[in-house]
């Protein structure tokens, strides 16, 4: 069973009795009642529409900043399961008013202090609230970053069910942050961006961090290879959506890098030895 959303204004929706408030980025505070939601309008059709095709009833989330899309999804979905995976190892108070409010402890079940990076622990979570039976949806708005969004996803795809989904939010984070980068100096003379640019690439400014926008391309790669790990792949401005095809995977032996052929060498350059 799945819930509608209905709008109440353009920032602000009703799933079931509770409210949602997706201007993030505004100042102001939301409407009294309605809980900050970190996506944008845009960004709430597509999970109906996902929530409505799959009908999830074992979820995993990767990052809660404050908890509302974690009530957002229980909403939405009525899961029999919701994990919830925190790096932060302060409970997030409203989600701890919203399952308390709704008696939902026994389905929506948050591990603060957990990094996803962390195989073993992803590992022993999964194993421990779910047993055998397989996961429907994961759900990655954690860290953003290459090498732990993909020690998540080497641990989780593999778990879930044939058909069932694997979403990386925000997988354009790092123009996001170069573009940020770039408007700090953009008063600075050419020459002088022209310098920082190649220090920065050089890992002279930051260390040189793989962008995380290279894992969707190694996936596109994966499906197009003669693997059937993957059923089908969605790109959009906000997330990768993964499906899960019918080839065997053995949970804790995964590698995205052993699973693609690139025989020309195009992303090596760019990817951690």
């Amino acid at each position: 069973m799945h819930r509608d959303v209905t709008w109440e204004s353009d920032v602000d929706f009703l799933v079931g009795d509770v409210g949602f408030n997706c201007n993030y980025l505004a100042g102001e505070l939301p409407r009294p009642g309605f809980q900050r939601l970190i996506k944008t309008p845009e960004m709430i059709q597509p999970y109906v529409d996902l929530v409505a095709e799959l009908e999830p009833r074992r979820i995993v989330e990767l990052g809660i900043p404050f908890g509302a899309s974690a009530a957002f999804l229980h909403q939405l979905a009525s899961p029999e399961r919701l994990v919830v995976v925190e790096l932060k190892r302060t409970p997030a108070p409203l989600l701890v008013d919203y399952i308390e409010h709704h008696g939902a402890g026994d389905v929506v079940r948050p591990r603060y202090g957990v990094d996803q990076a962390d195989r073993a622990a992803l590992r022993a979570i999964v194993e421990e609230e779910f047993g055998d039976e397989p996961l429907d949806l994961v759900v990655d708005d954690a860290s953003h970053l290459y090498d732990p969004t993909v020690a998540s996803f080497e641990e989780l795809f593999p778990r879930l069910r044939p058909g069932g989904r694997y979403v990386i939010e925000d997988w354009t984070a790092d123009f996001e942050r170069l573009d940020r980068w770039a408007a700090a100096f953009s008063n600075l003379p050419p020459d002088q961006i022209a310098k920082l640019r190649q220090m920065r690439r050089d890992g002279e400014l930051d260390p040189p961090d793989p962008l995380v926008s290279l894992l969707t391309i190694e996936l596109v790669l994966m499906r197009a290879s003669k693997t059937d790990v993957i059923g089908d792949i969605g790109v959009s401005r906000h997330w990768t959506s993964i499906t899960r095809g019918p080839g065997a995977l053995t949970p804790g032996e995964f590698r995205v890098r052993s699973s693609y052929q690139d025989s020309m060498g195009l992303l090596e350059p760019f990817l951690p030895r």
